[in-house]
């Protein structure tokens, strides 16, 4: 399934390989990469060109999930549909 975000230009920008703004599919998180060669990066709340407020994230859903499944995400293998946002957007919505 692919991802429309709010914007063209989120669109665009997000698919630009070198850019700086991040959109994490498997937690529905967008942010500014810290460009410290890692993969850390400062959460955004609104969408910095059409100012629309973004989705909450689904972090702690995710890990909530998992740990129903008796999945630890930093020991055991993490099943392939909660490696994208697959997850969420096949569950049921409430």
């Amino acid at each position: 399934m692919s991802i429309k975000h709010c914007c063209d230009s989120m669109n665009r920008t997000l698919s630009e390989n070198d850019s700086t703004l991040i959109f994490e599919a498997k937690f529905r998180e967008y942010g500014i990469l810290i460009n410290d060669g890692g993969s850390s990066f400062l959460e955004i709340n609104f969408c910095p060109w059409c100012g629309i407020k973004l989705p909450t994230s689904l972090r702690d859903n995710w890990f909530g999930q998992l740990e129903a499944l008796g999945i630890d995400p930093f020991e055991n293998d993490i099943p392939e549909a909660y490696l994208s946002s697959r997850w969420y957007e096949t569950s049921k919505k409430p």
